[in-house]
């Protein structure tokens, strides 16, 4: 697909219109839905941008905003990722809502907010399919995502999760017990700094901070933590499932 050039509508998605961080400028959009014109829609987000000047980025993010559907002439770029299609901007003809059947196709009827017992309310991420929320474990808050969009697999699964015990002191325990059984000898052998001696499990265990709990719709578990400079930055993720626990930790990035 890619140099193939057509001509779209698309409707923004919850992102709205955004920009590069740095030098060359440009300025971006992505679509939830799109397609091409008398074509079929499709609903593998698409994501365009096209070079524009510095002092265009502002109004172009304050205009663009989500839910909106724009009307441009794109050329399809290299995937770099199976779930996103790519291209950049050849023109843009400004909005347009003219497309009906796209418009009714992008409504929102996904609940935005949904309760679940001892979690309370969990909003709604379109662009990651998920329901998310902060709890709180010992002293810390703690992000939680559950990764699908089905209101009744959500409670469910958060129910399997009260079941494992998660803000009991015994659980973050095992968290730390894994951590310390699958990465102290990593650190010890191939992060040290220059001239430091090697770290003591009770050191070791000190420098990390749970900061985030993804749960995948097939039970899949998660514990994301800061590192607390002990490996650089990498992602550090505590894995198991919620039938038997965390089981194992691991270094990522």
């Amino acid at each position: 697909m890619a140099g193939k050039i057509i001509k779209i509508f698309g409707v923004v998605d919850e992102s709205g219109g955004g920009e590069s961080a740095s030098p060359p400028h440009y300025r971006d959009v992505q679509f939830s839905k799109w397609r091409a014109v008398g074509g079929e829609i499709c609903t593998t987000p698409l994501y365009v941008r096209e070079p524009c000047q510095e002092g265009d980025i502002r109004p172009w993010m304050k205009a663009i905003q989500p839910g909106n559907m724009l009307r441009m002439q794109i050329r399809f770029t290299r995937q770099m990722v199976p779930e996103q299609l790519r291209g950049k901007v050849v023109r843009y003809f400004g909005k347009d809502r003219s497309d009906k059947e796209l418009l009714e196709s992008a409504k929102e009827r996904r609940p935005l907010t949904i309760d679940a017992p001892g979690f309370g309310a969990l909003r709604l991420n379109r662009r990651h399919n998920s329901y998310e929320t902060q709890i709180v474990i010992g002293r810390n808050k703690v992000a939680l995502a559950v990764n699908t969009d089905k209101p009744q697999t959500v409670r469910a699964l958060c129910g399997k999760l009260t079941k494992l015990g998660f803000e009991k002191v015994t659980f973050q325990e095992l968290l730390l017990d894994l951590l310390e059984r699958d990465l102290l000898r990593l650190k010890n052998e191939n992060w040290l700094d220059e001239g430091q001696k090697p770290l003591t499990g009770t050191t070791f265990r000190r420098m990390f901070k749970l900061q985030a709990i993804e749960i995948g719709k097939n039970g899949r578990l998660e514990c994301i933590f800061d590192d607390g400079g002990a490996f650089f930055g990498h992602d550090v993720v505590v894995s198991g499932n919620l039938t038997t626990g965390p089981r194992h930790a691991d270094l990522y990035g």
